[in-house]
């Protein structure tokens, strides 16, 4: 126990020195069209390497994160570099295709005061548009209908960010959310699409949440495609979207220059 606490200390230690020095990077995952295998928006990930040039695995280093309070610093950092990144996009096409980039955010992130006000400042200095920023937040990792969560989420709403629920259908928490309607996406957990096109009870859980997500009128996508077989699945169902490996893991910015993502 003690060795553990050790190690989760040095991670902290190193992450605060890499969040001051710049040596963090941010990947992005392609989120396409079922239908046509068009890129419709992109997902921003942190990517870390250590002093040691060794790559630290997110679910290891975003715990540590969050349990440290440095989880505010680091969304906010990704959250920068995101809409940064939109910017330099439009910049390089005069008249580009709309651009949409989701962005994780911790729920303690989402409870901090003035975080809504701070979104809005991130994009005023930037010079970029609401509609080209989602906001995600992991279903799991709300604590019911928490005020400040609620408040955060109306303001991006009325604002015109989007906000998604990820992971949906592994927590209960999240359809008190969705009823507000501050919600605009939901994102269906790796968990429940895996085995869709061969296992008739997955295919039935999966059938009632895209259900509630469109009775609701919200857009759905299936994180964790990995297979053809389970593209054409979703489609039957009804899913429109979809995000995973079949389409290529997280890449550098530099390398998704010819994208030409629109929103969702």
């Amino acid at each position: 126990m003690r060795g553990d606490v050790l190690g989760r200390m040095n991670i902290a230690g190193e992450l605060r020195d890499a969040l001051r020095s710049d040596g963090l990077h941010v990947a992005y995952q392609p989120i396409v069209d079922l239908a046509t295998g068009r890129i419709v928006a992109l997902e921003a990930l942190a990517r870390w390497t250590n002093e040691a040039g060794e790559p630290m695995a997110p679910d290891v280093f975003i715990p540590v994160a969050e349990e440290t309070g440095l989880i505010v610093a680091l969304d906010g950092w990704v959250l920068d570099s995101a809409v940064a990144q939109v910017a330099a996009w439009r910049a390089l096409r005069p008249a580009p295709a709309p651009l949409c980039v989701h962005v994780n955010v911790s729920p303690i992130t989402f409870r901090t005061p003035g975080f809504a006000d701070a979104v809005l400042a991130c994009l005023e200095r930037h010079d970029v548009h609401a509609a080209d920023v989602l906001l995600e937040i992991t279903e799991t990792q709300m604590m019911g209908e928490d005020p400040p969560t609620l408040q955060a989420m109306e303001a991006l709403h009325t604002a015109g960010i989007g906000v998604a629920i990820d992971d949906f259908g592994t927590g209960c928490s999240s359809l008190g959310y969705v009823r507000r309607k501050f919600v605009d996406v939901i994102k269906i957990d790796r968990s429940l699409i895996t085995g869709l096109d061969s296992d008739p009870d997955q295919r039935r859980i999966a059938a009632a949440l895209l259900a509630v997500v469109d009775a609701f009128g919200l857009t759905a996508v299936a994180e964790g495609v990995q297979t053809e077989a389970e593209v054409a699945a979703l489609r039957q169902l009804g899913c429109r979207y979809g995000q995973g490996y079949l389409w290529g893991e997280a890449r550098p910015a530099a390398e998704l220059a010819v994208f030409r993502p629109e929103v969702v």
